[in-house]
């Protein structure tokens, strides 16, 4: 009996096991846009709510930055005064020269008046693609000051959605595009299925953000430097397509468990390939 019990051990521990791959991954829209205000401001309005779903080219709020208005004011009042001038000029007569003075000074009018417009619709932002709105600050109001590159809101796209995490090498191995995998997130109401879409075949060296960071509870070792997120080792973007289903009306980007299907393997080859790893680590130079 004792002889069968540990060449059961033995088995369980030698031969491969269907074991997952589980970590944190990134449930988050294939699209985001981002609101920032150009430069100092007011917030005159806002078009539309909190998780409202809106369309191409539908205006979401108004900013009112005084020194753009001044600027729009100075150059469309210069441009009235040439219009008038070359209109009054034209009914008497004048000298060849002045005219072509004139003409002149009314297309470089023109140029600054549409540069000083343009500039102005820079702060009364329309929606890019439709798509669902979502404020940066809920606690932001018309009537109130914006600095300079402050967040407003956001403009997510509701399809296609995916899910985002990193693997060390060892994993990327037992990975392969078409793996099904789950994904878990408290705010959900279910876990959601997902597909292996794309495995990178490089190294990341940095990450876009510090979601997955150590320092932010998630499993990836990194070091900061000058504000970039650089992992302590290599490890490789995975990308997977949750279910075609509306994950979140809301729009929220979310971070969760996230376990993954791979190859088969043993549990002493983890700890064997681990143990040779750190080794190479160690004595190289």
């Amino acid at each position: 009996l004792v002889g069968a019990v540990c060449v059961g051990f033995f088995a369980l521990f030698i031969l491969p096991m269907p074991t997952r791959i589980v970590t944190s991954g990134i449930l988050q829209p294939g699209e985001v846009w981002s609101i920032v205000a150009p430069g100092p401001s007011r917030l005159m309005s806002m078009h539309v709510k909190d998780g409202t779903l809106v369309t191409y080219g539908q205006s979401l709020l108004t900013l009112d930055p005084p020194d753009v208005m001044a600027d729009v004011s100075v150059t469309g009042a210069r441009l009235e005064r040439l219009d008038w001038q070359a209109q009054s000029a034209s009914q008497v007569e004048v000298s060849s020269a002045p005219m072509a003075l004139s003409n002149s000074q009314f297309k470089g009018a023109a140029a600054e008046a549409l540069r000083a417009r343009q500039n102005l619709e820079r702060y009364q932002p329309k929606a890019p693609f439709s798509g669902i709105y979502r404020h940066a600050n809920p606690d932001t109001l018309p009537g109130q000051w914006i600095a300079k590159n402050e967040a407003i809101g956001v403009v997510i796209s509701p399809d296609p959605w995916k899910i985002e995490t990193w693997v060390d090498e060892h994993e990327r191995k037992r990975l392969s595009v078409g793996d099904i995998a789950t994904f878990y997130a408290t705010p959900l109401r279910r876990p959601v299925r997902a597909r292996v879409i794309d495995i990178d075949g490089d190294a990341t060296r940095e990450l876009p953000d510090g979601m997955l960071a150590a320092p932010y509870g998630g499993p990836i070792l990194v070091r900061q430097q000058q504000g970039r997120w650089l992992p302590e080792r290599a490890m490789y973007r995975v990308i997977l397509s949750p279910d075609r289903e509306r994950i979140l009306p809301t729009g929220q980007v979310l971070r969760g468990e996230l376990s993954m299907r791979g190859d088969w393997e043993s549990i002493a080859g983890r700890y064997f390939q681990s143990a040779i790893s750190t080794l190479l680590r160690e004595v190289a130079p």
